[in-house]
């Protein structure tokens, strides 16, 4: 849709839906390693199986033998491979909420000729996409913390005695997640006249997801929305609230970007400013030369939660509020913004000098420091803030 305001100014506004459907082999990948298809039998060159013997650092002390090479070398899949007794991973697909992939997008632009053959376009571009793909925690091994408290006893130093059920470790898989994007836009053209033409221009663009997958991937990473055991507190989250736990910056998108383009006809030769009356096959040397030029500029991805990381409301700190580092005696102080908070239940550690100490129960970027010690550091960055919507 397009209006003409004047003679000079055009607005443009547009709206689209698209869908994306989960295709088989993304679901295969995920799901390879199910039980009963994580059978596995190898047999590698540094530790090479022989019989039922293994020879470790085969590869380091002996030479190369034609049954080392293909086709030769085989893999034996006989005998018994043993089973772990521990919890087995699963990948769980839930059916009921698996609706495909939906983005919508709304445009606005702006138009105007700035001088003959020349534009200015100023844009925004707004994104939210809904029914993603999301990773659940499932069966998860509750916290220590809050084992302790529920129970009143100590808790077991096996995770998988703290399970609902102790057999599985679970992900569910579910189209749940969801994402918003805003960018602006400006770009100037010059269409080719006088032997010039060029394009430049800049995005600025602020992505924020529950489900990053870093831009690439085959969807089995991303973040992990948790359950309330592994919370301190064993709060109980509605499936929102869990998805809120990981909703910040996608750290495959630039909040800044500069490209640049062009080409420009050199003034030599026949009919043009110098050495325009030179003969043919002058012209055909000293004439028709072009200078190209192309590049592009961005600045530092947003910075995002680790995906064993979870975000609790707004994480700026004020100046009152910002830490410093003792580093050899010297005290240096971080003047940037914190990008995450972790609120896990700590669990209890031992430290070398002996005494008993939990790591602190609020941390960023996965700085700790604990009781006793004799450094305290923080880390900041200068980008990336981002809280939860409210």
């Amino acid at each position: 849709m397009a209006y003409r305001l004047t003679d000079k100014w055009v607005l443009r506004g547009g709206y689209g839906m698209y869908y994306w459907p989960m295709p088989l082999s993304q679901i295969l990948q995920a799901s390879r390693t199910n039980p009963p298809l994580n059978l596995l039998f190898t047999q590698h060159f540094d530790n090479k199986n022989v019989g039922n013997t293994t020879i470790f650092n085969y590869g380091l002390n002996n030479v190369p033998a034609p049954g080392d090479y293909l086709p030769n070398a085989t893999v034996n899949v006989n005998g018994v491979q043993g089973i772990s007794s521990t919890s087995k991973s699963i990948f769980i697909f839930d059916p009921h909420n698996w609706a495909d992939d939906r983005m919508q997008q709304w445009t606005v632009t702006l138009e105007r000729e700035l001088m003959k053959n020349t534009s200015l376009r100023l844009g925004y571009i707004g994104t939210h996409g809904s029914n993603l793909e999301q990773r659940l925690a499932w069966n998860s091994s509750q916290a220590q913390w809050n084992y302790q408290l529920q129970t009143g006893t100590a808790a077991p130093v096996n995770g998988d005695l703290r399970r609902p059920n102790q057999n599985w470790n679970g992900t569910d898989e579910a189209h749940v997640g969801y994402s918003n994007s805003q960018s602006l836009q400006v770009r100037v053209q010059r269409r080719f006249a006088s032997g010039l033409s060029f394009q430049w221009w800049y995005t600025y663009d602020h992505a924020l997801t529950t489900t990053d997958e870093s831009a690439f991937g085959d969807g089995a990473g991303g973040a992990l929305a948790p359950e309330g055991s592994t919370v301190l507190g064993n709060p109980n989250l509605t499936l929102s609230q869990r998805l809120k736990l990981v909703y910040y910056n996608s750290s495959g998108v630039p909040p800044h970007t500069m490209s640049w383009n062009g080409i420009y006809e050199l003034p030599f030769g026949r009919g043009k400013r110098f050495a325009s009356h030179v003969g043919r096959a002058l012209n055909e040397v000293v004439g028709g030369w072009q200078l190209a030029f192309i590049g592009t500029w961005r600045s530092g991805f947003w910075m995002g939660v680790n995906n064993s990381e979870w975000l609790f409301g707004n994480p700026t700190l004020d100046a009152s509020q910002r830490l410093t580092l003792n580093i050899f005696g010297t005290i240096r102080s971080f003047t940037s913004r914190v990008i995450s908070i972790r609120r896990r239940p700590p669990t209890w550690t031992w430290r070398n000098w002996n005494s008993l100490s939990p790591p602190t129960e609020r941390s960023a970027c996965c700085a700790r420091w604990g009781r006793g010690s004799t450094t305290n550091c923080h880390s900041g960055w200068p980008m990336g803030r981002s809280a939860p919507p409210a």
